[in-house]
């Protein structure tokens, strides 16, 4: 089904130091209602780490990243 509307999030972050341990949680899927529904989301990361969908403590629909390996240097992209 063709998508009415896409949306592009696209982030890059860059540190000084190498990061060892990091953990994201996005907030930036769309809500699901009677005027926006079957909401695909692609989302990707340079660190290929693993996306977890869950959700969160106020019941929003959150990706979750945590790299198992150190960087310097990562980016996302999500497309709903």
């Amino acid at each position: 089904m063709p998508r009415d509307i896409e949306i592009t999030y696209r982030a890059k972050n860059i540190y000084d130091d190498w990061v060892h341990t990091a953990y994201w949680q996005f907030l930036i899927i769309p809500v699901e209602n009677d005027s926006q529904h079957n909401v695909e989301i692609e989302f990707n990361n340079s660190l290929f780490a693993i996306t977890e969908n869950s959700i969160n403590g106020y019941g929003f629909k959150t990706l979750r990243i945590h790299p198992k390996k150190k960087f310097k240097k990562v980016t996302f992209e999500a497309k709903f």
